[in-house]
């Protein structure tokens, strides 16, 4: 079970160095919350559910007492072992302030679960101030610029809305055609989020 989660933890550590012909060795269903405070976007919330091969390795090496749940004391070891490794890209995501792409360098609230034996992350991207998506262009993808790991928006509505001001807004899912990857190929998913000008 070492060795599985060793290989595991190598996609999500090495993978910038393979190269843009691999096809994915691990897979990612994302979803996000968009959160608002006073109308404003202030972080976005964001779920990760692993597939089967990395979710084992992840929990036979993290779950110390073999109880399927990812104990207090268990969750920062899997942040720190299994987690923060992603950083160097940007934890798999883009978010762009129109047009200018916001470099994602810390996260916060950090926790893990096993859902139906499946690894599931949850953390949070803090802006670094509040946006108002009436007056500016938001928007998120998430992907893996290798490809090596397949993450991707997932869902009838893997982007929602929360909080103060949220309510008259929506959420936008495209191609994004201006971003290709996997040698041009592969278009991520692009949520923009969309509120009516109070003017």
């Amino acid at each position: 079970m070492k060795s599985l989660f060793l290989l595991g933890a190598l996609a999500l550590t090495a993978f910038s160095t393979r190269p843009a012909s691999a096809h994915p060795h691990l897979w990612i269903d994302a979803a996000g919350t968009i959160l608002f405070d006073q109308g404003k976007v202030t972080a976005i919330r964001f779920k990760w559910s692993f597939d089967e091969f990395f979710s084992a390795g992840v929990i036979g090496e993290f779950d110390k007492n073999n109880n399927q749940q990812f104990d207090a004391d268990e969750i920062e070891p899997l942040r720190v072992g299994a987690f923060e490794g992603t950083k160097e890209v940007g934890f798999f995501t883009d978010i762009q302030i129109n047009g200018e792409k916001y470099v994602i360098d810390t996260t916060r609230d950090f926790t893990g679960r096993i859902e139906k034996g499946l690894a599931v992350y949850e953390f949070t991207v803090p802006l670094p101030e509040p946006v108002d998506p009436a007056q500016k262009t938001l928007t998120v993808s998430v992907y893996d610029q290798s490809y090596f790991v397949d993450i991707a928006f997932q869902g009838h509505e893997p982007i929602t809305l929360s909080g103060d001001g949220s309510a008259k807004c929506t959420i936008q899912i495209a191609d994004d055609r201006a971003n290709p990857i996997y040698g041009g190929v592969v278009y991520p998913k692009k949520a923009t989020i969309q509120c009516p000008s109070a003017r």
